[in-house]
Protein backbone atom coordinates (compact mmCIF):
# COMPACT_ATOMS: atom_id res chain seq x y z
CA UNK A 1 0.00 0.00 0.00
CA UNK A 2 1.08 3.70 -0.64
CA UNK A 3 1.53 6.52 1.56
CA UNK A 4 -1.68 8.28 -0.03
CA UNK A 5 -3.83 5.18 0.27
CA UNK A 6 -2.10 4.38 3.97
CA UNK A 7 -3.11 7.74 4.92
CA UNK A 8 -6.73 7.66 3.80
CA UNK A 9 -7.25 4.29 5.16
CA UNK A 10 -6.41 5.32 8.86
CA UNK A 11 -6.48 9.03 8.67
CA UNK A 12 -4.85 11.78 9.45
CA UNK A 13 -4.34 12.10 13.22
CA UNK A 14 -2.94 8.50 12.99
CA UNK A 15 -0.87 9.01 9.59
CA UNK A 16 1.22 12.21 11.30
CA UNK A 17 1.73 9.99 14.24
CA UNK A 18 3.13 7.17 11.94
CA UNK A 19 5.24 9.48 10.30
CA UNK A 20 6.60 11.24 12.90
CA UNK A 21 8.11 7.55 14.43
CA UNK A 22 8.76 6.76 11.15
CA UNK A 23 11.06 10.72 11.11
CA UNK A 24 12.45 9.34 14.29
CA UNK A 25 13.65 5.90 13.80
CA UNK A 26 14.82 7.09 11.17
CA UNK A 27 16.80 9.97 12.61
CA UNK A 28 18.43 7.62 14.86
CA UNK A 29 19.49 5.07 12.07
CA UNK A 30 20.74 7.21 9.91
CA UNK A 31 23.11 8.89 12.83
CA UNK A 32 23.44 5.45 14.35
CA UNK A 33 25.49 4.58 11.14
CA UNK A 34 27.67 8.20 11.16
CA UNK A 35 25.45 9.94 8.35
CA UNK A 36 23.64 13.26 8.51
CA UNK A 37 19.61 13.71 7.36
CA UNK A 38 19.47 16.54 5.56
CA UNK A 39 15.88 16.77 4.90
CA UNK A 40 12.77 15.56 5.21
CA UNK A 41 10.11 15.66 2.99
CA UNK A 42 7.09 14.14 3.76
CA UNK A 43 7.26 10.55 3.67
CA UNK A 44 10.42 10.91 2.27
CA UNK A 45 13.91 11.85 3.51
CA UNK A 46 17.45 12.66 2.09
CA UNK A 47 20.49 11.66 4.15
CA UNK A 48 24.30 12.46 3.36
CA UNK A 49 26.77 9.42 4.73
CA UNK A 50 30.64 9.60 4.25
CA UNK A 51 30.81 5.83 2.69
CA UNK A 52 28.58 3.73 0.50
CA UNK A 53 28.63 0.41 2.91
CA UNK A 54 27.56 2.84 5.70
CA UNK A 55 24.77 4.16 3.41
CA UNK A 56 23.48 0.87 2.81
CA UNK A 57 23.99 -1.20 6.54
CA UNK A 58 21.31 1.90 7.60
CA UNK A 59 19.10 1.35 4.60
CA UNK A 60 19.23 -2.22 5.17
CA UNK A 61 18.41 -1.31 9.11
CA UNK A 62 16.04 0.88 8.64
CA UNK A 63 13.80 -1.33 6.48
CA UNK A 64 14.14 -3.83 8.65
CA UNK A 65 12.95 -1.47 11.49
CA UNK A 66 9.80 -0.46 9.72
CA UNK A 67 8.59 -3.57 8.86
CA UNK A 68 6.45 -3.74 12.13
CA UNK A 69 4.83 -0.39 11.17
CA UNK A 70 3.43 -2.14 8.50
CA UNK A 71 5.08 0.46 6.06
CA UNK A 72 7.61 -0.61 3.17
CA UNK A 73 10.41 1.93 2.72
CA UNK A 74 11.93 2.41 -1.06
CA UNK A 75 16.13 3.03 -0.77
CA UNK A 76 17.74 4.64 -3.31
CA UNK A 77 21.10 4.94 -3.36
CA UNK A 78 23.86 6.46 -5.70
CA UNK A 79 27.54 8.36 -4.78
CA UNK A 80 29.33 11.57 -6.38
CA UNK A 81 30.09 14.73 -5.93
CA UNK A 82 27.70 16.50 -4.02
CA UNK A 83 27.69 20.63 -3.52
CA UNK A 84 26.58 21.95 -0.06
CA UNK A 85 25.03 25.19 0.31
CA UNK A 86 23.92 26.06 3.71
CA UNK A 87 22.77 22.82 4.77
CA UNK A 88 21.69 21.78 2.01
CA UNK A 89 22.97 19.50 -0.90
CA UNK A 90 22.58 19.53 -4.60
CA UNK A 91 23.73 18.46 -7.49
CA UNK A 92 23.45 15.68 -10.34
CA UNK A 93 24.27 12.59 -7.60
CA UNK A 94 21.86 13.97 -5.78
CA UNK A 95 18.85 13.87 -8.76
CA UNK A 96 20.47 10.48 -9.38
CA UNK A 97 19.74 8.95 -6.14
CA UNK A 98 16.02 10.13 -6.15
CA UNK A 99 15.90 8.55 -9.76
CA UNK A 100 17.26 5.22 -7.96
CA UNK A 101 15.25 5.51 -5.02
CA UNK A 102 11.78 5.91 -7.46
CA UNK A 103 12.27 2.27 -9.10
CA UNK A 104 12.93 0.68 -5.75
CA UNK A 105 10.38 -1.75 -4.29
CA UNK A 106 8.85 -1.67 -0.92
CA UNK A 107 11.27 -3.10 1.84
CA UNK A 108 14.09 -2.70 -1.11
CA UNK A 109 17.64 -1.28 -0.83
CA UNK A 110 18.76 -0.54 -4.64
CA UNK A 111 22.22 0.93 -5.65
CA UNK A 112 23.42 2.49 -8.63
CA UNK A 113 26.60 0.65 -10.53
CA UNK A 114 29.00 2.92 -8.72
CA UNK A 115 27.66 2.29 -4.98
CA UNK A 116 28.27 -1.25 -6.10
CA UNK A 117 31.28 -0.91 -7.30
CA UNK A 118 32.62 1.05 -4.57
CA UNK A 119 31.88 -1.67 -1.94
CA UNK A 120 33.37 -4.85 -3.58
CA UNK A 121 35.08 -6.45 -1.21
CA UNK A 122 32.78 -5.32 1.58
CA UNK A 123 30.64 -9.21 2.05
CA UNK A 124 27.81 -7.38 0.77
CA UNK A 125 25.95 -9.25 -2.37
CA UNK A 126 23.57 -7.14 -5.02
CA UNK A 127 21.19 -9.23 -7.29
CA UNK A 128 20.71 -7.37 -10.96
CA UNK A 129 17.83 -5.16 -11.57
CA UNK A 130 18.57 -4.28 -14.86
CA UNK A 131 19.13 -1.50 -17.02
CA UNK A 132 17.24 1.86 -16.80
CA UNK A 133 16.71 5.29 -18.29
CA UNK A 134 16.78 7.97 -15.08
CA UNK A 135 14.17 10.70 -15.79
CA UNK A 136 16.27 13.80 -16.76
CA UNK A 137 19.80 12.29 -16.64
CA UNK A 138 21.89 11.63 -19.47
CA UNK A 139 22.33 7.53 -20.45
CA UNK A 140 21.90 4.15 -19.00
CA UNK A 141 22.06 2.89 -15.58
CA UNK A 142 22.42 -0.48 -14.16
CA UNK A 143 20.75 -0.71 -10.84
CA UNK A 144 21.30 -3.62 -8.33
CA UNK A 145 19.07 -4.44 -4.67
CA UNK A 146 20.57 -5.36 -1.50
CA UNK A 147 20.18 -9.03 -1.62
CA UNK A 148 17.42 -10.71 -0.06
CA UNK A 149 18.81 -12.33 3.32
CA UNK A 150 22.18 -9.76 3.00
CA UNK A 151 22.78 -8.52 6.42
CA UNK A 152 25.02 -5.95 6.42
CA UNK A 153 27.38 -5.21 9.59
CA UNK A 154 29.36 -2.11 8.59
CA UNK A 155 31.04 -0.23 11.78
CA UNK A 156 30.56 3.38 11.69
CA UNK A 157 34.30 3.97 13.34
CA UNK A 158 37.18 1.74 12.75
CA UNK A 159 38.92 1.56 16.38
CA UNK A 160 41.63 3.12 16.37
CA UNK A 161 45.11 2.28 18.03
CA UNK A 162 46.06 4.38 21.16
CA UNK A 163 48.58 6.85 20.45
CA UNK A 164 51.77 7.63 22.05
CA UNK A 165 52.55 11.29 23.25
CA UNK A 166 55.80 10.79 20.38
CA UNK A 167 53.31 9.73 17.48
CA UNK A 168 51.01 12.91 18.43
CA UNK A 169 54.37 15.11 18.47
CA UNK A 170 55.28 14.00 14.85
CA UNK A 171 51.55 14.38 13.86
CA UNK A 172 51.46 18.03 15.07
CA UNK A 173 54.38 18.99 13.71
CA UNK A 174 53.32 17.33 10.85
CA UNK A 175 50.56 19.16 10.27
CA UNK A 176 52.22 22.69 10.82
CA UNK A 177 55.47 22.30 9.23
CA UNK A 178 55.92 19.82 6.39
CA UNK A 179 59.00 21.27 5.31
CA UNK A 180 60.46 20.68 8.61
CA UNK A 181 59.69 17.07 8.57
CA UNK A 182 61.42 16.82 4.87
CA UNK A 183 64.50 18.86 5.99
CA UNK A 184 65.09 16.51 8.97
CA UNK A 185 64.33 13.57 7.15
CA UNK A 186 67.02 14.85 4.69
CA UNK A 187 69.75 15.37 7.13
CA UNK A 188 69.08 11.92 9.23
CA UNK A 189 70.36 10.17 5.29
CA UNK A 190 72.83 12.59 5.05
Amino acid sequence: MGSTELASTIGDHAWRNLLDHHQQLLRAHVAQAGGRVVKMIGDGSFSLFDGPARAIGCAHDFTEAVQGLDIGVRAGLHTGECEIVDDDATGLAVHIGARVSALAGPGEVLVSRTVKDLVVGSGLEFSPRGTHELKGVPGSWELFALASGATPNVPVEPEQPRMRASDRVVLATARRAPALLRFAGRVSRS
